[in-house]
């Protein structure tokens, strides 16, 4: 009798401290989570103007051809050359290599460029738009309250080289 008490208890012993590791390493995962802040980056407020404006970087259509085709390893979709399979692939990897959620591309204006109004249903035909029209890395909206983490920010500007900026979007306006 003795002998099966000791061994019952042994084996009490070995599942309590499995049991308390589990709760430990969950504790521990916790407190870790908690201890990275989710921190706002500090994005000035855009100038006052008739059009939604974006936040993001200015790129070109060839820069985010080329990243996806330097960074694209997957075995399941291999490397393609299509410059719009290659434009959509580079989105979804500058979200996976930022943490930025919501990342798109936008064609836009800088700041202090006239374009005429924008009006709800009729299209801006290229001849109507300045010279200056280009893509962007959009982050975020000044209609949106969705921001992206300083993290994600600063992540980007060591990928694209670049600081992010207030653009004017050219497609919508109010």
């Amino acid at each position: 009798m003795p002998d099966s008490l000791s061994k019952s208890f042994g084996q009490l012993t070995v599942r309590l401290s499995f049991v308390l590791h589990i709760a430990e390493t969950d504790i521990v995962k916790q407190v870790a989570a908690s201890s990275v802040p989710h921190v706002q980056p500090t994005i000035p407020p855009p100038e006052p103007n008739h059009h939604r404006m974006f936040y993001g970087f200015e790129t070109s259509t060839t820069w985010l051809v080329e990243y996806a085709k330097n960074h694209w390893n997957t075995n399941i979709s291999p490397a393609c050359d299509s410059d719009i399979i290659n434009m959509n692939r580079s989105i979804e990897l500058l979200e996976r290599h930022s943490g930025a959620r919501n990342v798109r591309i936008k064609t836009v204006v800088p700041q202090g460029i006239p374009i005429p109004p924008a009006r709800k249903g009729v299209l801006l035909l290229p001849e109507m738009l300045p010279e200056h029209v280009g893509p962007i890395i959009a982050l975020c909206s000044s209609k949106s309250r969705k921001r992206p983490t300083q993290v994600a920010v600063d992540a980007l500007k060591r990928i694209t080289g670049k600081e992010p900026q207030w653009w004017i979007d050219v497609e919508d306006g109010d």
